[in-house]
């Protein structure tokens, strides 16, 4: 990640759940190299991830902040995440259960295989 940091790219992270807020403690990564992260809760929506002080924001704001890279925090919901932020047009960050940045590709259906996401075409 901060390679990519390095190259340049933004990162955000997406979905404050407690499996990414333990990682980001223990890999302490802040603000500094995540300033925000998207999530669709409202309940969660203008607090910040606990110990890193990470933003969360809502997921309408992606559009407007268009990061680079997405961290997917709950991987186990990678396929949803693509999904639902289909139009994201950058690439995603999955860390577990092995560190992969996934390059989007437009098909028409979902697909995640080891170095390519395949999402819906936009229209």
């Amino acid at each position: 990640m901060f390679s990519i940091r390095n190259r340049g790219e933004s990162i955000a992270g997406f979905g404050a759940a407690a499996k990414g807020t333990i990682l980001l403690n223990y890999c302490d990564i802040g603000p500094e190299t995540i300033p925000f992260i998207f999530d669709d809760t409202p309940e969660k929506q203008g607090l910040y991830i606990p110990g890193v002080h990470i933003p969360i924001v809502p997921r309408a704001e992606l559009d407007e902040r268009r990061p680079d890279n997405l961290l997917v925090l709950p991987w186990n919901f990678l396929t949803e995440i693509v999904s639902r932020t289909a139009t994201f047009g950058g690439s995603y960050i999955v860390v577990m259960p092995e560190m992969k940045v996934l390059k989007p590709e437009r098909t028409a259906e979902i697909h995640i295989s080891h170095d390519t996401v395949k999402v819906k075409t936009i229209v």
